[in-house]
Formats: C-alpha cells, structure tokens, sequence
C-alpha cells in the first residue's frame, strides 16, 4: 500500500512539474532597474520606484493589466521622493508605499498612498520609528506588518511594526526572534505572517537566515515553520499563489544570483522547487500575482547588467489546483463542531492529511470508500488544512472546527 501512495504522489509531482510553464511577455517599459517595488490592486499590478542604470534611484512606474497582459503608465512619485528599496502593498483599493533608500544615502520614513481613481499619490504621516531600507511586509486583516531591514548607520534590524488601517495608529510589536532581516521575504496566508531568507547582520556578510518564522498575530508571537530549511539568499521576489508562496531567485552569500522557485505550501509545510526563467538568474525583482499566475519583472541579472524582461509562470494553476477537481469533492458541515465529512466522489483511493496553523498534521489517512468521517471533538477550534492526494487530485481545502 505505501509503495502504491509513493506511486501516486509521485504522478501527481511529475504532472505538476511538466506542468511548469515560463513565458516572456511585453518588456517592463521603463528604464532597466533592479530594487523596485509593487503592489496589486484588482487585476492590476503597480510597479514602480527602483535604481536604474548609472546608480540613478527613480519614482516613475508602470501598472501591468493581468487580462490583456499590457503596461500603462502611472503617475511618478513627487520630485526629489526617487528612491530604491522600500516596501510597498495595498489596502481596500489603494496603493501604500513606505521607506527606502534615496541617491544621497539617506534611509527614508515617509508613507505615501496611491489612489486608482486620480492617479496620484498623497503624503501621509511619518513612519514613527527611524528610517529604513530593504524591509519586508505582510497583511493581515486590517494591519499591516514592517518588519526588518536597515537603517541610516547600515546596521541590520529585527524590528516589527503594526499599522492599524482603521485607526492609523502605528504600535511597535515584538522583535523577530533573531538579529535582523535585510532584502529577506515576507508573505501572509489567510490570518498567518511568514518570514523567511534575508542577510541578518550586515558586519558579517555570511551571515544570513535560514529559518521560516511564522507570526500568530493574537499573541504576539513567532515560531519555527517545521521541516523548512533554506539556502543563504537575499534579494527575493515573493508572491502568494494558490494560497502558496513563490520565492523567486536572489543573491547567496557567494554573490551569486540564483534561478529557481521554492514554492512553500502552508497547509503542509512543504518546499519544492521548480526551474526559474529559460534565460538567467536575477535578483531584486518586481514580484506579483495575478489571478494565481505569477510574474516578475525588471531585477539585476548575474553580469549586474539591470533589465528590463517580463516573464509569467502559469504553472501553479495545474491538476494540482484545478478548479474543477477542486470541486469534485465535498466537505461539510464547515464549520465543523462533532463531525466532519468528506465526500471524495469518484476518488475512492485518497490520502487524508488534517493540518492546524502550526503544520502539524493532526490525522493522516488513506481512504478506500468514498465518504470518510473525521470525530472534530477531539481537536481545539480554530482554522485547519484538508489536504486530500490521489492519482488526478491534490488539492487542499480550508476547514473551521468551531466547538
């Protein structure tokens, strides 16, 4: 019996592997840059800001439309605000861009937002705490999270910040458990943060994160993401896909500028990885996600020439995610408060992994008829992941216990 689950999990793996499609698209029609960043809005990516060749930063931008897969200009952020290295992300229909690096080499605290219907940006409050670079975010509810980068002396941070979009108050929260986070990643999934790569101290060049921290935003808290281990990156591009993560390319502690995807999947804390673009490496991408089809743009190639190419996987929406045997199967009631039941349909020969917030699973089972009964008494309430394997299905399907 293992040997036949080996058998089709590793089927699924091979259809999703040849599934894997990169195709280049319409150049980004700006200047070559590397550093920028981007944010989406509906069906829309905004990329802008960045350094551009000559070492000259820049505020002017494009947005990409994910249905006709065409470059529009927007409005640039005001003169003399030209940066690289901020961090950017959007909110109920608006675009926010925080921090950087200008050309003077002064790290910035100035919080602009974007608006779609005027194409234009507006100043708000200052960031309160000091001035940063290279950090990361992630969103979850109505709270935005900063953490990591540097700032002006050029020392690595490991602080986290929570803005609250509702009553624009800033409140610094618990560091990250380790000595700081420069150029590393950061995603959210459903109510759960993630950090992962990143240079940690930038006196010792070597010295890089290797772990994947998760963040339990009602307690404050990080934890090891188990079984995850990382090579020594920094400079990644990271977007969320199919509730899963991309990591694309970046630079190793050689300086070598890498050429693949790890693809993280937070339902079992698993890793893949999966070719990178037919030509070469890049770092300090533009990174998005739209309709779970992923993109970069731009970045800084491994002869440090800055580019300018487009390039889109479709991949990741495959017998894997298909939305069709996606709904083949049933699940109810979900919520669940004693039972929970699985109707598998047509797929009588399926292995069952329930998995909570921290990915353990908490049942595994293989099931050989077609309606399975899980007893939820046993298990605390809260979000869990029902991932369900057979020879022309993998998917994973959010379920409540709620007692």
């Amino acid at each position: 019996m293992n040997k036949l689950i080996l058998t089709l999990l590793s089927c699924a793996h091979f259809a999703f592997c040849n599934a894997q499609t990169w195709t280049q698209l319409t150049d980004f029609p700006g200047t070559q840059r590397d550093d920028g960043t981007v944010f989406t809005i509906n069906n829309k990516a905004y990329c802008l800001s960045g350094l551009e060749v000559g070492w000259q930063c820049t505020g002017n931008g494009y947005s990409f439309d994910g249905g006709p897969e065409t470059w529009y200009p927007i409005a640039s952020l005001p003169n003399g605000k030209e940066r690289q290295y901020a961090t950017a992300f959007s909110y109920n229909g608006n675009g926010y861009l925080i921090g950087g690096l200008n050309c003077s080499g002064l790290c910035l605290k100035d919080f602009w937002q974007y608006s779609v219907s005027t194409n234009s940006w507006t100043a708000l409050s200052d960031f309160p705490g000091q001035g940063r670079q290279g950090m990361s975010n992630f969103i979850i509810n109505d709270k935005l999270y900063i953490v990591g980068g540097r700032i002006t002396n050029n020392s690595t941070i490991n602080e986290v910040w929570q803005f609250d979009f509702t009553t624009s108050i800033w409140t610094q929260k618990n560091n990250l458990p380790f000595a700081g986070m420069w150029r590393g990643a950061a995603f959210s999934v459903d109510t759960v943060g993630y950090v992962c790569y990143g240079m940690i101290n930038s006196a010792s060049p070597s010295s890089f994160n290797h772990l994947m921290y998760q963040n339990n935003y009602v307690t404050d808290t990080w934890t090891i993401v188990p079984n995850i281990i990382l090579p020594a990156r920094n400079y990644i591009g990271c977007a969320v896909t199919n509730n899963k993560a991309c990591l694309y390319g970046g630079q190793d502690s050689l300086n070598v500028i890498t050429n693949d995807i790890k693809l993280f999947n937070p339902a079992d804390t698993s890793l893949t990885t999966y070719i990178g673009v037919p030509t070469i490496g890049r770092k300090g991408t533009m990174a998005f996600a739209l309709n779970d089809v992923f993109y970069i743009t731009t970045g800084l190639d491994d002869t440090q020439n800055r580019i300018k190419e487009t390039w889109k996987n479709d991949g990741f929406v495959t017998v894997k995610e298909n939305f069709e045997l996606y709904n083949e199967f049933k699940i109810y009631p979900n919520p669940s408060n004693e039972k929970l039941y699985i109707d598998l349909s047509n797929h009588n020969l399926s292995t069952i992994k329930l998995i909570n917030q921290l990915g353990q699973v908490v049942i595994e089972t293989i099931v050989e008829k077609q309606i399975l009964e899980i007893n939820t008494r046993q298990y605390n309430s809260g979000i869990y992941y029902l991932s369900i394997q057979s020879q022309d299905l993998s998917v994973t399907k959010k379920v409540i216990i709620s007692h």
